[in-house]
């Protein structure tokens, strides 16, 4: 773990989804963490946190939220939170 005054920023990933972060282990992020990895997102990026033991399963389009857990979206200064069995599309 990072020290907490350490400078850091996202990193391009293998650009599987175009405009969108993802935050793997998100159920385990809180409070101030939470809120400054959010607060370094790019304008331009979602961020899409993913609970452990949790998969979002898509085709592109529309995609499913399979395990135990659940998985967040952050988009333009809104949230929404999908449950396990729930579907939903990206920005």
């Amino acid at each position: 773990q990072a020290p907490r005054d350490m400078a850091w920023e996202w990193a391009e990933g293998l650009g599987l989804l175009p405009g969108i972060a993802v935050a793997p282990h998100f159920n385990r992020l809180a409070g101030e963490r939470l809120a400054r990895y959010i607060d370094l997102l790019p304008p331009a990026l979602a961020l899409l946190g993913v609970d452990e033991h949790t998969a979002a399963v898509g085709d592109g389009d529309t995609w499913q939220v399979m395990g135990r857990g659940g998985v967040a979206l952050f988009h333009q200064g809104s949230s929404t939170r999908y449950a396990t069995g729930q579907r939903f599309t990206l920005p």
